[in-house]
């Protein structure tokens, strides 16, 4: 299904099956830059989620496996700060890193 802007430019797209967003969902911002792409499954992010800010530019990237946050990466400012979740021994661990 592809939604529009009333300017003309394509606003989202995705695959509906059974009445549930499956496969890649993309939005747009009304300037026809990228604003999102996410795998989804079954109605739900799975897999590799990507925001961009409106200029084109990456705003961030999650990562999600089974409903869960694998990994996630934002940009801010010229910026990147890495989140990392991982399971360890049945613990949720959490890690940062500001470069």
């Amino acid at each position: 299904r592809t939604r529009w802007y009333p300017n003309g430019v394509r606003q989202s797209e995705a695959g509906i099956v059974h009445g549930r967003v499956d496969g890649l969902f993309v939005r747009w911002h009304e300037n026809g830059a990228p604003a999102e792409r996410i795998e989804m499954k079954d109605g739900e992010p799975d897999g590799v989620s990507e925001a961009y800010f409106s200029s084109g530019y990456l705003k961030a990237r999650v990562e999600i496996s089974d409903g869960r946050i694998v990994e996630q990466t934002f940009w801010e400012d010229g910026e990147m700060r890495e989140e990392r979740f991982a399971q360890r021994h049945g613990d949720l661990e959490y890690q940062e890193a500001v470069r």
